[in-house]
């Protein structure tokens, strides 16, 4: 058992700085490349502060290639943190950004409510311009394109705000997601698409299907689900529910 005692958190960053200690504890060696890190539950204990901000850290830390998540075995190291540049580099993006795990949260509390909103209300118009986005999302997955699927991506939720015919709501999500765009959360989102392109492409047809359809609850089901299936890659776990969607935050237990 190795001798490297965690300090308790105190900071509101409390993500930021579960990443700074085990950066600084694979840096100083007492985890090297291949190694397996402590149950998130240890982790949590040591550091004083929830399992949800453990998750959050090791979930930047993979996204970033510092760890690697093997699911129903636990994490392991998988970059040595050597350099100065680069222990920088990843404690300066998770700085700048906002908690992903918050903006997912508020994305997907209030986008609920908007689908069941434009469900009873959408405009043929709405709908095709909803289908146009659609069809960018497809064309850009079948391409690999993350750049393209993340601009048609910002265009079908934004086209949803908009089908709630409610000029508040609409101006209220299109400030939700040009303040919420960061450098990390968007690559979250990124890995995941490369992971799981059809699954993302059909969680999108299933919300306008329901739109179609006057479906309020189906259509709110839907987001729920889209926002789930992003959740449980960023997690890596194959039962949880986003935090803010109406359901505990999560079912699983860790490995």
């Amino acid at each position: 058992m190795r001798a490297f005692e965690f300090e308790r958190v105190e900071t509101k960053r409390k993500y930021v700085a579960v990443a700074e200690q085990i950066l600084r504890a694979i840096k100083h060696g007492v985890y090297k490349v291949g190694d397996k890190l402590p149950p998130e539950r240890d982790l949590a204990d040591q550091m004083g502060v929830s399992r949800n901000s453990v998750r959050e850290a090791l979930s930047a830390l993979q996204v970033l290639g510092v760890v690697q998540s093997r699911t129903g075995d636990g994490t392991y190291v998988a970059k040595a943190v050597e350099r100065l540049d680069l222990e920088a580099q990843v404690l300066s993006l998770l700085e700048a950004s906002e908690s992903p795990f918050a903006i997912f949260e508020a994305r997907a509390a209030l986008e609920l409510g908007v689908a069941q909103l434009a469900a009873l209300r959408a405009t043929p118009d709405a709908l095709r311009r909803l289908e146009t986005a659609l069809d960018a999302l497809t064309q850009s997955a079948a391409a690999r394109d993350v750049r393209a699927y993340a601009r048609a991506n910002l265009a079908f939720h934004l086209a949803l705000a908009a089908a709630t015919g409610n000029p508040v709501v609409e101006r209220m999500m299109r400030q939700l997601w040009e303040t919420t765009e960061q450098g990390l959360l968007n690559e979250m989102v990124a890995d995941y698409w490369r992971s799981a392109w059809a699954q993302s492409l059909e969680d999108h047809k299933r919300i306008l299907k329901a739109l179609k359809a006057r479906d309020p609850d189906g259509a709110a089901a839907a987001v729920r689900a889209h926002y789930e299936h992003a959740y449980r890659h960023f997690v890596r776990r194959k039962e949880v529910v986003v935090p803010g969607a109406g359901a505990p935050q999560t079912r699983a237990e860790e490995a």
